[in-house]
């Protein structure tokens, strides 16, 4: 019965633990279980600041940072510090992205950050979910 349970000094047990557990290891390492999509999310940064520039031509340079430049970093904090990669992405006189290829499930955040500019001198944007749904590709 010794003869079955152990394998020279090593027992059957002791190696079938180890198998296992780099079994386990290798299947964590290199994500089997399912392919996680990336979330990503774009804005046309450029577009927001020239609009708003044009619009309040009177504008002072300290004023430019707390109404345009904060409000905008918040924006792109805030979907970041949710796990998304945010692309800057820019558009042609036709409205054509100058992005390669946007992953499945990009969200625009343009309008977010356009609304958190817009309303920065009267109220704060709150911190919430993506406001508008996955592009269609």
């Amino acid at each position: 019965m010794k003869k079955l349970i152990f394998a020279g000094n090593v027992p059957y047990l002791a190696a079938a633990l180890l198998a296992a557990s780099a079994f386990y290891l290798g299947l964590e390492t290199t994500n089997l279980k399912g392919k996680s999509t990336p979330k990503v999310a774009f804005a046309e940064k450029g577009a927001v600041i020239l609009d708003v520039v044009l619009r309040r031509q009177d504008i002072s340079p300290a004023a430019l940072d707390e109404q345009i430049k904060k409000p905008i970093v918040a924006v792109i904090k805030r979907y970041v510090d949710q796990g998304y990669v945010v692309i800057d992405s820019s558009r042609d006189e036709n409205g054509n992205m100058a992005v390669a290829g946007i992953p499945p499930g990009a969200i625009d955040i343009t309008p977010e950050i356009r609304a958190a500019v817009n309303t920065s001198g009267a109220a704060k944007v709150t911190a919430s979910e993506p406001s508008n749904a996955p592009l269609k590709q």
